[in-house]
C-alpha cells in the first residue's frame, strides 16, 4: 500500500463572533470578585457573618466580615446591635478572622485599596461608584467632594456624593474621612465623634490638618509649579518638593490651564483621560 502523503493543516480564521467571545472572556480578577460577591450574599442570607474588635491608635473599631469580605465597620459598639439589625436584619455572632485582620491592617496602612476588601454590592450603583472613587485617595491625603463626584463619573452630583459618603457602611476601610469640603475645611464625618474623629484619623495617617486649615484660610484651590509646568490641588503631596519661589497660587483650574500649566497626574485636579 502506498503511503498517504501528509497534508498541510490550514488554520481557519476565527469568525467575528468567536473573536468577540475571546475578547470578552472574563479576567481572573473579575471571576474572583464575582465569586467573592456571591459568597458574601450567601453569608448574609444564611446569617454566616461574624464580627471582631480591632484596637487602633485612634480608638477601637468593630468589623463585620464573612471571612473574605468586610460588610460593616463601626467605631460605636454600643449601637452595634441596632446598626446590625438595620443593615442585615440580624446581629452577627462574634468571630475573628486572621485573614481579615491582616487585610484590614493592610488597608489602614495604605498597602491595599479598601473597596477591594469591602462588600459593596448591596449599595445603589451611584453610592458604589462614589465609594470606589474615595478608595483611590492615598493615605495621608485629602480630596474635595467635587473631586470624588467627578472621579465617580457624576461631576454635577457634589451634594449627592456627600450624602453617599455620609452613609458609608465601611468607614476607615473605604476612607470617607479623606474627603473634605471644596474650601478645604474638614466638614462632617459619619463615624462616631464626627469632625473631631475625622481630624484625629487624618493626623494618624500623616495628614497636616493644621496646614490644611491654613490653605482653607488663604482660599487657595490650586498651586502651580513654574519649574515643572504643572499644577496640583493645593493639598497634593507632590507639592512638598516644590520650592516656594516656584509656586503659583490659583483659585480656579481654568486660570492654571490658561497660564499654560498641565494637570498633575497624581492628584488629578481636573478631569483626565483614564
Amino acid at each position: 500500500m502506498s503511503e498517504i502523503p501528509e497534508m498541510p493543516v490550514e488554520e481557519l480564521p476565527l469568525s467575528e463572533a468567536e473573536q468577540a467571545l475571546l475578547a470578552d472572556a472574563p479576567s481572573p480578577a473579575f471571576l474572583r470578585e464575582t465569586r467573592n460577591a456571591l459568597r458574601a450574599r450567601h453569608a448574609r442570607l444564611n446569617r454566616h457573618l461574624r464580627w471582631f474588635d480591632l484596637e487602633l491608635p485612634v480608638g477601637q473599631i468593630r468589623v463585620v466580615h464573612d471571612g473574605v469580605l468586610v460588610h460593616l465597620v463601626t467605631n460605636a459598639p454600643d449601637t452595634f446591635e441596632e446598626q446590625a439589625a438595620r443593615t442585615f436584619g440580624f446581629e452577627p455572632a462574634h468571630g475573628a478572622s486572621e485573614r481579615i485582620v491582616t487585610e484590614v491592617r493592610q488597608v489602614l496602612g495604605g498597602a491595599r485599596r479598601g473597596d477591594l476588601l469591602a462588600y459593596l454590592d448591596e449599595l445603589a450603583p451611584f453610592q458604589r461608584a462614589i465609594l470606589k472613587a474615595t478608595a483611590r485617595i492615598p493615605r495621608g491625603e485629602v480630596r474635595p467632594y467635587a473631586w470624588v463626584a467627578r472621579e465617580a463619573g457624576s461631576p454635577g452630583a457634589v451634594r449627592a456624593a456627600g450624602t453617599a459618603l455620609g452613609h458609608n457602611p465601611v468607614p476607615l476601610v473605604v476612607p470617607c474621612h479623606r474627603v473634605v469640603r471644596s474650601d478645604w475645611a474638614l466638614g462632617q464625618y459619619s463615624a462616631a465623634g464626627g469632625a473631631e474623629t475625622k481630624a484625629r484619623v487624618l493626623r494618624w495617617e500623616g495628614c497636616d490638618v493644621e496646614g490644611l486649615a491654613a490653605i482653607a484660610h488663604a482660599r487657595i484651590a490650586f498651586i502651580g509649579d513654574s519649574a515643572s509646568g504643572s499644577f496640583c490641588l493645593a493639598v497634593c503631596e507632590t507639592l512638598g518638593t516644590v520650592p516656594p519661589e516656584s509656586r503659583i497660587a490659583f483659585r480656579t483650574a481654568e486660570a492654571a490651564l490658561a497660564a499654560g500649566l498641565v494637570p498633575c497626574e497624581h492628584c488629578r485636579p481636573v478631569a483626565m483621560a483614564s
